[in-house]
């Protein structure tokens, strides 16, 4: 054999061998790799059968009459009880990942967005009736049931449960003239609560890798590596919306502690600094800088 061709399979061997590399690097490893046991119980359970409760929700929206709002909150008491039951719980998705995973669990996911309307509009309902420390209760159980039910899933229901948590998180922000000290209080260090018991968004990155080693062939991965700029573009993308929400979440943060600090002080807090202890534990980071967050004036 000649060293011309020695040298070409050699080579030959060296692409195909890193190609192999990237597959199991690049796309999540051994399919083999075991998921954490879900909780027992698991809150996420809860959640599911409060879906299959719900009823007449898909008309919910903010032109909706009084009438009609509490006509479906009375409809679908049951399921926002399971859906409060299922918060007092350990949460994950159920990872059984397997090539139908997806068209198995997104009508599922679909049912636990209509659940976070369902929530909002009984916060919506408590506001027109006045009930404003209640509305406000039932915001943040909205934006907790948002980030619970995707709670370590693939990047598709992340996404969901940051619409849901944005379905509280507005709403919950125009109430803040009209709250007393405590209660501003205790909403901030509740938001502080649900941003501290966030997994990082590289978990729900991780995910979705699993879920692509286990459930997809080799042509798949194949092709997904042909498209990778594509992958990562999109994995950006991804996080960088994660990032907004949570900075979001940690600006109506601020504005609550901010908010029972001038009522307690009778003056606006001149830095961040002053509202930590009383008011938060610690100072809010910017997730795209990394840095300490500031009041704005």
């Amino acid at each position: 054999m000649s060293a011309q061709k020695t040298i070409k399979r050699l080579v030959a061997f060296i692409i195909i061998a890193n190609l192999v590399i990237i597959i199991f690097v690049f796309l999540g490893g051994n399919s083999s790799t075991p998921s954490n046991p879900l909780p027992n119980p698991n809150g996420y359970d809860d959640f599911v059968k409060a879906g299959q409760l719900l009823s007449g929700t898909d008309g919910v929206s903010n032109k909706i009459s009084q009438q009609d709002l509490r006509a479906i909150i009375t409809k679908n008491a049951n399921a926002l009880t399971l859906v409060r039951q299922g918060l007092t719980k350990q949460c994950r998705v159920p990872n059984d990942y397997s090539k139908d995973y997806g068209s198995k669990r997104i009508p599922e996911w679909g049912l636990l967005k209509q659940l976070g309307l369902a929530l909002a509009a009984e916060g919506q309902l408590a506001e027109l009736e006045h009930r404003t420390n209640d509305a406000a209760t039932i915001y943040l159980d909205t934006i907790r049931f948002g980030q619970e039910f995707s709670r370590d899933g693939i990047i598709i229901v992340k996404l969901t449960g940051s619409a849901v948590e944005a379905l509280g998180l507005t709403p919950l922000t125009r109430l803040a003239d009209n709250l007393n000290a405590p209660e501003c209080r205790q909403i901030a260090k509740t938001l502080e609560e649900i941003d501290n018991h966030e997994p990082p968004i590289e978990e729900n990155l991780k995910q979705e890798k699993l879920w692509a080693a286990k459930a997809f062939g080799l042509s798949d991965r194949i092709e997904a590596i042909v498209q990778f700029k594509e992958q990562k573009r999109l994995k950006q993308a991804f996080t960088q919306r994660q990032q907004a929400n949570q900075l979001r979440r940690r600006q109506v943060m601020l504005t609550f502690a901010s908010r029972a600090y001038e009522l307690d002080k009778g003056k606006p807090p001149q830095t961040i600094s002053d509202l930590v202890p009383d008011y938060l534990k610690a100072i809010p980071q910017d997730p795209f800088t990394r840095t300490n967050m500031v009041i704005q004036p």
